[in-house]
Formats: C-alpha cells, structure tokens, sequence
C-alpha cells in the first residue's frame, strides 16, 4: 500500500501518534506515578498481612488466619493487575475494563475496614491504615483509566486531520 493509505490505515488502528505517544510514554500522564506508588504500597501491604499471618495470628487468633491470608493474596492480585494495565494497557484494554470492577471491589473493601474501625471500640489501626491505602489505590486506579480512555477517544482523528495539524 502506498505511505498515504499505510498512515491511514495506522491512525484508523492505532489512533492519532499523539495519543499514542503519550500511552507510551513512561510516565503517561501526572496520574501514572501516583498509581504506581499507591500499587506498590498495596504490594506493601500484602506482604505485611502475609507476615502477620505467619507469625502474630497463629498464635493470637488463629480463626482468621485463613481469612487475612485471602486478603493479602487479593491485594497482591490487585497490584498485578495494576502494573500489568499500567505497562501493557495500551496493547489489551480488556486489562482496563477488568480493572474497573477490581478496583471498586478495593474500594468497597476500603470503605468496609474503615467502617469496622470506625465502629468498633476495640478495633486496631491498622485497619484503618488498609482501608486509605486501599482506597486510595482504588480512586487512583480508576482515575487512571478513565483519563486514559478519555483520552483515547478525544485522540481519535482522521489521518487527513493529523497531516494538517
């Protein structure tokens, strides 16, 4: 095909190179290093459930062990699939349609520790420390993807238009 129907063809596919370039930009947009932490924290969070798991719960309130061992797995789980939406969400937007419901379960969870610590006179801190991490992952995440198809759809130009601006 000649270099004119290549470029319309690639913009029909791809979008406009602007958009693109800024998917594949290493930070994307302000947005991206924020999630990165806020996932990198959760993975951080995980770890520490894990390690309560091993050595504090057994022994203090070994009924819910199993439970806390789920929940740190689904954080992990959770953070996974943030890096992965964050590195390859340019290439699989099925991976940001699966993070919007994932990260309003983290939400939901999020809002529920808060809630058990907020009501519960005994309740420890660290659930509330959970539930703003957690949460904040959540907001972060959705704000994500929602600037980010956003701005696909506002980057979808005609490969005429693109030659002219």
């Amino acid at each position: 095909m000649s270099a004119d129907e290549a470029e319309r063809e690639a913009v029909r596919r791809f979008g406009p190179a602007a958009g693109l370039a800024i998917d594949l930009r290493p930070n994307g947009h302000p947005l991206r290093l924020a999630v990165v932490i806020a996932a990198g924290t959760t993975v951080l969070v995980a770890c520490w459930l894990l390690a309560v798991t091993l050595w504090v719960l057994p022994s203090r309130d070994p009924a819910h062990v199993v439970l806390w061992r789920v929940i740190a797995g689904l954080f992990l789980a959770y953070a996974g699939l943030t890096f992965a939406g964050l590195v390859d969400g340019v290439a699989r937007r099925w991976l940001g349609w699966l993070l919007i419901p994932a990260s309003l379960a983290a939400i939901a969870l999020a809002a529920t520790l808060i809630w058990s610590y907020a009501t519960h006179p005994r309740a420890e801190g660290y659930l509330l420390l959970m539930g703003v991490l957690i949460g904040a992952h959540g907001l972060l995440a959705i704000l994500d993807g929602v600037l980010g198809l956003g701005r696909r759809r506002g980057s979808r130009v005609s490969a005429g238009a693109l030659r002219a601006g």
